[in-house]
């Protein structure tokens, strides 16, 4: 139920905006298309570039520096979904030599999470965590438990990477915990795979089979076919 509401909510709030941008000008303007780019990012991150770059250039004209780190953070998320680490990088370091005057919890938050997930994909453990570390404080200041469940999620990855199993599997409960009270079904099955492959890679067969198995049932009734395909892989 939680995952049709989120569903419908979406699609409301996604028609909604495109009926915003009909007639808002400005940083109006700037603000809504941030906010699609946003919402489409997954599905066509391209638009979403297009949409930033729009939108950085009404906050330049409007001198509008909080707006302008925002599209530079949405073209940090559409670059990375691209594949090209090291512009994602650079436009995220931008977005945050604006935003670390301002000290905006919302907007450093973001990039903190941003740069976590950069160093991941580069392997750059070390600083990946720290990063990861700082938006989790950041998180929890906002209350912001979703966030607090998807970095710990990802923190699971990486010190299951380091080999530091007794942590990664602290964080995936965190996450696992987080989800469950969110009603997060999709998060929840990723979280209890990763922790299933931890406790394979300790030689736990029978704890790992259970937990992959937990994963695989939310995954079929969510008819979550790559999630599936993920499971029966493992």
């Amino acid at each position: 139920m939680l995952g049709n509401e989120r569903i419908m909510n979406r699609s409301i709030e996604l028609e909604s905006l495109k009926e915003s941008l009909k007639t808002a000008t400005g940083i109006v303007r700037g603000q809504a298309l941030i906010k699609l780019g946003r919402l489409t990012l997954h599905s066509d991150h391209k638009r979403s570039s297009t949409m930033a770059q729009e939108a950085e250039a009404i906050a330049i004209a409007q001198e509008d520096e909080k707006t302008r780190s925002m599209a530079l953070n949405l073209l940090c998320d559409a670059k990375f979904m691209e594949g090209q680490n090291n512009d994602a990088l650079d436009l995220v370091n931008q977005a945050l030599e604006i935003q670390m005057p301002i000290k905006d919890p919302e907007l450093l938050v973001r990039s903190y999470t941003q740069l976590g997930n950069i160093y991941l994909r580069l392997s750059k453990y070390e600083g990946c965590i720290q990063y990861y570390e700082k938006a989790i404080d950041l998180y929890k200041q906002l209350k912001h438990d979703s966030g607090i469940a998807l970095i710990n999620c990802n923190m699971a990855l990486v010190y299951k990477q380091l080999g530091e199993y007794e942590e990664s599997l602290k964080a995936g409960d965190v996450a696992a915990r987080l989800y469950r009270r969110l009603g997060n079904d999709t998060g929840l099955a990723r979280t209890l795979a990763n922790n299933a492959t931890v406790l394979f890679d300790q030689g736990y067969n029978l704890e790992s089979i259970k937990l992959h198995m937990k994963a695989l049932k939310i995954r079929e009734r969510l008819e979550d076919k790559e999630g599936i395909a993920q499971s029966l892989g493992c």
